[in-house]
């Protein structure tokens, strides 16, 4: 595990890490700590300024650490970023998603679902492969969480808004899953990828220890609207997804006020029928604000 002893140049070159940190962690965020630092511990590197918004550099230093060490996991097969849109459900990798010939559906090639630690699941002693429904007891069982980074569906923010939510929530004792979402692409592509996910977890909930009845989507900024949508709109995906709709417990978000007109391209006309609280419905999946 990363931690402030170690330096930015030392984290950059552990084997695989740089093209696995570019996606969780933004290049020019690495560009504000100052250059004479770089190979500094990161604990005083980040005591050398703040961030053009007026933030500490301890902020971006712990959302550094953060994705380093998600990507950390990955590599070391501790997690997986599973490719939603493959059938084989295979991994997603930096390598994969440049391949043409990758197999899945065009424009879903970077959509993933990063799913808890193997480590923290046998930390915990609360392994279910094996046992059978009724062998499973509620005391074995964790609630679910997907979590939706924000980025204006132009990106997906990992760092300020998917890395440390995972944390927090894996540390409330949730599996937490993290959704790579497809970005750029009009609604309802990054519906679908949510969806999926959805309903990924309520088919895999005894090979994650999942409790069925028990499963959140929570998001911010673009990821706020996008769980937010999703809770109003699982009854009408039953037809894209099949019988039974992704539908949550309950959603949290927190929605911003960009534009976002990469997903509402083409769809400018129904810009009130696609904002969240204007979906709310006697039956519509609990939801917070």
């Amino acid at each position: 595990m990363f931690t402030k002893h170690q330096s930015i140049e030392g984290i950059l070159k552990e084997p695989g890490m740089k093209p696995y940190l570019e996606v969780f962690f933004q290049k020019w965020l690495l560009e504000l700590f100052p250059e004479e630092f770089v190979r500094a511990p990161l604990g005083l590197a980040e005591q050398r300024g703040k961030t053009p918004w007026g933030e500490p550099l301890s902020v971006i230093g712990d959302q550094l650490l953060d994705g380093a060490n998600l990507c950390g996991e990955l590599l070391r097969k501790e997690r997986r970023a599973l490719l939603l849109w493959d059938e084989n459900k295979g991994d997603w990798s930096p390598e994969t998603e440049r391949r043409a010939d990758s197999g899945v559906r065009p424009g879903k090639e970077g959509v993933f679902l990063v799913t808890p630690s193997v480590r923290g699941r046998r930390d915990e002693g609360t392994e279910t492969a094996g046992k059978t429904e009724e062998g499973l007891s509620d005391r074995e069982l964790r609630p679910a969480a997907i979590v939706c980074p924000g980025g204006g569906y132009g990106q997906v923010c990992f760092e300020g808004e998917g890395t440390p939510v995972l944390s927090m929530l894996e540390e409330a004792g949730y599996r937490t899953f993290l959704l790579r979402y497809e970005t750029n692409a009009p609604y309802p592509e990054p519906q679908m990828d949510l969806a999926l996910g959805i309903l990924y977890l309520r088919s895999h909930w005894k090979e994650y220890g999942i409790h069925p009845g028990q499963l959140i989507a929570v998001g911010a900024s673009a990821g706020g609207h996008l769980c937010a949508l999703e809770a109003a709109e699982h009854e009408k995906q039953k037809d894209s997804l099949g019988k039974t709709g992704p539908q949550v417990e309950i959603c949290g978000s927190v929605a911003g006020g960009g534009d976002n007109s990469a997903y509402l391209k083409e769809h400018l006309p129904h810009r009130v029928e696609l904002a969240g609280g204007e979906n709310v419905y006697a039956g519509t999946d609990q939801e917070f604000l």
